[in-house]
């Protein structure tokens, strides 16, 4: 008897949690980590778009204009690091950004300015 009512228990209460936890993860994709990943991409962009500037004409109102869009993608990605499934677990997506800065066009830009040439 207690064996029939524990699984009439469970039967019941899979779906109901199924429910709830479906929801909880809808909201979490909704409210926090599509938006997190949006500022991100927003934040790489407006990186990118710096870094190659300060690349163009190195100066320091560009220095420090990259400086500042690096530490806004770095707070972004800080936002949204903890996700790690759905398309940031493919390719090694997560790891690779990490990685970025060694083979990035950051460091291409670096080596340029060391180098004394631009292009």
């Amino acid at each position: 008897m207690a064996t029939q009512a524990l699984a009439i228990l469970c039967a019941v209460a899979t779906p109901v949690h199924a429910d709830a936890d479906h929801a909880a993860m809808r909201a979490s994709l909704e409210h926090f980590i599509c938006p997190g990943y949006a500022h991100f991409a927003e934040g790489t962009e407006a990186l990118n778009q710096s870094v190659a500037a300060l690349c163009q004409k190195p100066s320091a109102a560009a220095l420090k204009d990259t400086q500042k869009a690096f530490a806004a993608t770095v707070e972004a990605w800080s936002m949204v690091e903890a996700v790690r499934f759905g398309p940031v677990a493919e390719q090694q997506r997560y790891d690779r950004i990490f990685l970025l800065a060694r083979a990035s066009a950051p460091a291409k830009c670096a080596r340029r300015l060391r180098s004394g040439t631009r292009a």
